[in-house]
This record gives C-alpha cells, sequence and structure tokens, in this order.
C-alpha cells in the first residue's frame, strides 16, 4: 500500500512538473520563433503603411529592424546598430534593457528545454502514463490564456502601457519622436500583431502532445 502511494504522488509531481516546463517551454519557444523571424515585421510594414509614416524606404526600416533584432538576440556586447533612424541616449538604454529582458527569456528557454528533456528521459518508461492528464492541464492552460487575452485583447494600449510600467523601472520607454523616430516604425499595431502571434504559436505549441497521440495511437495507453 504504501509502495502504491509512494508511486501515485512521483507521477502526480511528475506530471505537474512536466506540464509546468512544457508551459514555461511553449511560451518562451513561440517568443523565440517569432521574434527570430524578422519578414514577420517586413508583412507589418507594408499593413500599416510604415515607410508612409517615417518616411523611409521600405529597405532601410526593414534593414535597421533586422539589425535592431540582432542586436537584442545577442549574449555578447554589440554597438548599437541603428543606421538610419537617430535615437537618444535614453532610447539606447531602453533598448539595452529590452535587451536584457530578451536574454533572460532566451536563458529561459534553454533551461526548460533541458528540463523537459531530462524529465522525458527518467519517465522515458512510462511517458504514456504521465499524458494522461495532459488534456485536464491544456484546458486549464487555455483558460489562462483566455483571461489574459481578453482585457489585452479589449484595451490594449492600457496593457501596454502597465506592462512597461511594471518591467521597467523608469521612464525611458516613452520614446520622443524627435528624438528616436524609430517609435513612428513601431506603431501599436505592431506590438500588438507580435503578442497576437506569440499567444496563437504559444496555443499551437501546446497542442503538440495531443496531436502526436491523435498521429500515433499507439502512444495512447492499452485498457
Amino acid at each position: 500500500m504504501k509502495k502504491l502511494n509512494f508511486s501515485t504522488i512521483y507521477k502526480i509531481f511528475t506530471e505537474i512538473c512536466l506540464y509546468f516546463v512544457y508551459f514555461i517551454f511553449s511560451l518562451t519557444a513561440a517568443f523565440k520563433i517569432l521574434i527570430n523571424f524578422t519578414p514577420f515585421y517586413g508583412f507589418l510594414i507594408d499593413i500599416f503603411k510604415v515607410t508612409e509614416i517615417v518616411k523611409i524606404s521600405k529597405e532601410n526600416i526593414y534593414s535597421d529592424f533586422t539589425k535592431l533584432m540582432e542586436y537584442l538576440r545577442s549574449f555578447t556586447p554589440m554597438r548599437f546598430p541603428l543606421e538610419y533612424f537617430k535615437y537618444s541616449p535614453s532610447g539606447e538604454f531602453h533598448f539595452m534593457e529590452v535587451r536584457l529582458l530578451f536574454l533572460k527569456m532566451d536563458i529561459l528557454f534553454w533551461i526548460s528545454v533541458v528540463l523537459l528533456l531530462i524529465i522525458l528521459f527518467i519517465n522515458r518508461k512510462s511517458l504514456k502514463s504521465i499524458f494522461n492528464n495532459y488534456k485536464k492541464f491544456l484546458i486549464c492552460a487555455s483558460g489562462l490564456l483566455i483571461a489574459f487575452s481578453i482585457p489585452v485583447v479589449s484595451n490594449f494600449s492600457w496593457a501596454f502601457e502597465k506592462f512597461h510600467k511594471i518591467v521597467f523601472s523608469n521612464d525611458d520607454w516613452l520614446f520622443d519622436p524627435k528624438t528616436d523616430p524609430i517609435i513612428n516604425a513601431l506603431p501599436e499595431g505592431v506590438f500588438f500583431s507580435y503578442l497576437i502571434s506569440i499567444l496563437l504559436l504559444f496555443l499551437i505549441i501546446l497542442l503538440i502532445p495531443i496531436i502526436i497521440k491523435k498521429i500515433f495511437p499507439k502512444l495512447k495507453n492499452k485498457r
């Protein structure tokens, strides 16, 4: 009886750890994929008519954005890369803070990858059983995603402002278009589009275990 109790507790603990780590992995992976896929911004340049706003060619806007994303993703120190947009010291400092945030997300992603592989390897002989309750977890995760999305989508300006006030300890994120015209190339709609795309990709990654079980029915428990 004690062995059964320990086995049950271990299974529950393993499931909680696995689902939590996979949740973090899914979120950070979605973020990482979208941030690295710079052509998405090229598409948004046309959607939000950025060239008409900043009076710079699409090629030059995209070039600076690509260099900026390389800067934000880099683990090694780099010179601030903007070539076609002037910038202020406070603007450069804000992007440095954003870079630190990106690096933290990247570190969290790789930690989740390592932990996920360790958990799956340790429990490789009982993968079928520890994924039994994944649908319940997915429902809970989807509920959290919906609960988060409703206020953000309904009032993105408010959510955007709150996020910056919570994450950053200064007002350097309040760009003046005269000194930091890059903000004109990043209208609110661009940030909103990235957020929605990240959330959708996050949900898709969460669905992968369910899709795998549908494609490979042998992974299901034999009852």
